[in-house]
């Protein structure tokens, strides 16, 4: 069997995978742990189709960015893409619907996008992601995007991560106030965006000398808050509203105690071209890349054709959040426990979905089985425990814990140390050792 699916991989596209159910579980389990934060703070569901015309996601993109794009063609000839992300999908329909009027809106989703990303682990080109968007006007929007961003990390019990801050801004007004010309002021930026720092430096050395000088100061632009005054001091006018924006995100955390993880990187930049203001990537150590990244975006809705509405959101990569938790062997303490249900024959069917139903509503998957290898069933299932139905007796219901060990995947729970019990009691006795 496993042979079988490992050929079954090796003929899928590079960058898609299966996912049995044990990866699926817990995929399925996170994302239901971030859809309910995001639920309980008013984000509201919304679906994205999964093929979009072209000229939908495209708009005010990179060639480099649409090059990444999966693109196909319609009987009618118009081009398709499989969704690359979300937020300029939900955007456009958001004003396509009329619905700025409607803003402040908060929207969550949780489904697949596509990309012909470079692989490595937890990098898919199907990439499972959960994301919030805000769309609107609130001062305090920044704010609650990074705290929501950190609660659901910790209502998947992660606590092991970084969340760096920096703002799109600092690095427009420094190019602007140096005076370096639009095509080089791309090149750098998009070299920044790559994490390409040989062709920044490149870029760099080609410039004056006192530009060059503040261009390379900006990589070494992270760390706590005191980067903040380094930053102030780097730019050639001390207005900088950038940085000032920042501050008061860092006081706005603070306030919340959400400062622990935080630290500003005025290099950080994002690769799609829609954002404008404050940035952020989320970094696990666990795996060297990030999990999360989001930031304002307040040009996209105008370029859309609606009007100039702040916006900010961000993104979270369910796979890779997985990942973190399996190289830390941290074990998904919401997983469903399982009991396997034994009807005996076709007199006892009714029996055994009526208390297949009592056991469900005590938060139990029930596996119904007509197997004679019960302990083996259980094992091969891990079942916390096992029922037997038997209508002929008056106690119809014979059960005995199954005691699955995790670690040597061995079944040692057995008939023999089993009781028997009415359907009153069963129901006692399960909800007594849950």
């Amino acid at each position: 069997m496993k042979d079988s699916l490992k050929s079954i991989e090796r003929k899928l596209p590079e960058g898609m995978r299966f996912y049995l159910p044990e990866q699926a579980e817990v995929i399925t389990s996170l994302a239901k742990k971030g859809r309910e934060v995001l639920k309980n703070w008013g984000y509201q569901s919304i679906f994205v189709p999964a093929m979009l015309p072209y000229d939908t996601v495209s708009k005010g993109l990179s060639d480099e960015n649409v090059r990444q794009y999966y693109k196909l063609v319609d009987y009618r000839g118009e081009i398709l893409v499989l969704r690359p992300e979300m937020t300029a999908a939900i955007a456009e329909r958001l004003v396509g619907e009329g619905k700025c009027e409607e803003f402040p809106g908060r929207y969550q989703y949780f489904a697949p996008v596509y990309r012909h990303e470079t692989i490595q682990s937890g990098k898919k080109r199907e990439i499972y992601q959960l994301g919030a968007e805000f769309l609107g006007a609130n001062k305090f929007a920044d704010v609650e995007i990074l705290m929501l961003a950190q609660k659901v990390l910790l209502n998947c019990e992660v606590d092991n991560y970084r969340l760096e801050i920096g703002h799109i801004g600092f690095l427009d007004q420094l190019l602007n106030e140096l005076d370096i010309s639009p095509k080089k002021s791309a090149e750098i930026s998009g070299a920044l965006a790559r994490r390409d720092l040989v062709s920044y430096r490149q870029a760099c050395r080609q410039l004056n000398s006192d530009a060059a000088d503040r261009l390379m100061k900006l990589l070494d632009l992270r760390g706590g808050c005191k980067v903040l005054n380094a930053a102030e001091e780097l730019m050639p006018v001390r207005e900088c509203t950038s940085v000032q924006q920042l501050r008061k995100i860092h006081r706005g955390l603070k306030n919340l105690g959400l400062i622990e993880k935080v630290s500003y990187d005025l290099a950080l930049t994002r690769n799609l071209d829609y954002y404008s203001g404050m940035v952020f990537e989320i970094m696990s150590p666990d795996l060297g890349y990030n999990i999360c990244g989001g930031g304002r975006y307040d040009r996209l809705i105008k370029s859309l054709g609606g009007e100039k509405i702040p916006a900010r959101g961000f993104a979270m990569g369910i796979e890779r959040l997985r990942l973190v938790k399996e190289k830390l062997c941290l074990t998904d303490n919401d997983r469903q426990e399982k009991i396997l249900l034994r009807c005996q024959d076709l007199s006892s069917l009714k029996t055994s979905v009526n208390i297949a139903e009592d056991l469900q509503e005590l938060g139990y998957a029930v596996i119904l089985e007509n197997s004679e290898k019960l302990v083996g069933e259980a094992a091969q299932k891990k079942c916390k425990m096992i029922i037997e139905v038997d209508n002929s007796s008056e106690k119809p219901f014979n059960c005995w814990k199954s005691s699955f060990d995790r670690e040597k995947r061995a079944e040692s729970g057995s008939a023999e140390n089993s009781r028997k019990f009415s359907r009153a009691e069963v129901i006692e006795y399960v909800d007594g050792i849950s």
